[in-house]
């Protein structure tokens, strides 16, 4: 009786701690979102989905997203940072304006203090929710619903270096682009430019130079909560709705239109000529 009484009981102990092993081998951290994100290019707006997450193994990201705005070579992809995406560069074509659930599978990667970054191309697309799921738990347990808070503006942090700040819904300065000099490259007719000048601004999370809306060079730019000034130089071209464009984590913007910064250059300098002495 007695030993029928404790198998009864080691069974019921057994099915209690297999039940317990999912929750104590992963944690969820989630995001209710509703972000609109998407490359600038045919009227989309210019803007990427980022979060900071626990520094734990993540095995498993996923997103429910919705297009309202491309066609069928509308896609997503995900990245830690300005890492390579997931799963080896997959791209997730986005085929219809329902909501959609997309997984990725990260391996167990640790971000090691960089954001999860997901973007879009060839379209807009609503980022509704994202869901993270970690290897070991994190630092609170659970899934973490985590609430966008009120607005606050950041002060400056003169010496800040650290990507702490940069989240959480705080509000910037609108970052700025300044050009210093347009210089004409290659052929008289080729179309081909530098353009250099300085961007001021901070928690910057991309920068760079897009034809057409999409991204041809990145502008390398340090993301944290301390304004910084850094100079730059790309080459651009005319005639390809070029546009140098800086993006903050507030989702604070700004852009310079290379066609019309060229023939603003071009006036300047014919005007210019125009005064010297003969």
């Amino acid at each position: 009786m007695t030993s029928s009484v404790l198998r009864s009981i080691g069974r019921t102990l057994l099915v209690f701690a297999v039940a317990l092993l999912p929750s104590l081998a992963f944690a969820q951290q989630s995001f209710p979102e509703n972000v609109r994100i998407g490359d600038g290019k045919n009227g989309a707006i210019f803007n990427s989905w980022s979060a900071r997450l626990e520094n734990q193994p993540v095995l498993q990201v996923t997103a429910s997203v919705q297009r309202v705005r491309g066609g069928d070579d509308t896609y997503i992809n995900a990245r830690f940072g300005e890492g390579s995406t997931f799963e080896n560069g997959r791209r997730v074509n986005l085929s219809s304006g329902n909501v959609e659930e997309i997984t990725w599978n990260v391996g167990g990667i640790r971000p090691d203090g960089r954001p999860l970054v997901i973007k879009a191309y060839n379209g807009e697309v609503i980022v509704r929710t994202v869901s993270v799921t970690y290897q070991q738990p994190a630092a609170s347990s659970g899934i973490q619903p985590i609430q966008p808070p009120a607005p606050v503006r950041a002060p400056e942090a003169a010496n800040s270096t650290s990507t702490e700040g940069c989240d959480g819904g705080r509000y910037f300065r609108a970052p700025t682009i300044e050009v210093g000099r347009v210089e004409p490259k290659g052929s008289l007719f080729s179309g081909k430019y530098e353009l250099s000048g300085s961007i001021y601004g901070a928690c910057i999370v991309e920068a760079g130079y897009f034809e057409h809306g999409q991204l041809k060079e990145r502008i390398e730019f340090p993301t944290m909560p301390s304004y910084q000034r850094r100079n730059f130089s790309v080459r651009v071209r005319s005639g390809r709705q070029g546009k140098v464009q800086v993006l903050a984590a507030d989702g604070s913007r700004d852009e310079v239109n290379v066609d019309d910064t060229i023939t603003a250059s071009e006036q300047q300098q014919g005007n210019q000529q125009l005064k010297l002495p003969f």
